[in-house]
């Protein structure tokens, strides 16, 4: 049997043992991360981590989002969020007991 697309049964426990994992550390990975995405008030204004504004060549907040805005990045992550839908919706297709789960 071929599995063009990349879906091999016999590696069925490997892929759950990773899941498990993946949760299992999910919450201490986020606990280090999301402190760096929140905004704090100074000067009357919303302002990023100082390392996120570093990253983004050390625009502020409010031109981040100006630049989203202007690059349409709600659309881009739109389209991304409806292609990763058909993705899981075909892999849900190929995989039994995916099928009735959904």
């Amino acid at each position: 049997m071929d599995f063009p697309d990349g879906w091999a049964p016999p590696d069925e426990s490997l892929a759950a043992e990773v899941c498990r994992q993946n949760r299992r550390y999910l919450p201490i990975y986020l606990s280090t991360l999301l402190p760096r995405y929140q905004l704090r008030m100074r000067d009357g204004e919303l302002q990023c981590h100082p390392e996120l504004s570093s990253v983004a060549g050390g625009l502020s907040w409010s031109e981040m989002r100006e630049a989203a805005a202007a690059a349409d990045l709600r659309g881009t992550l739109q389209t991304i969020a409806d292609l990763t839908v058909e993705m899981m919706q075909s892999v849900c297709q190929r995989v039994p007991t995916l099928r009735t789960a959904v």
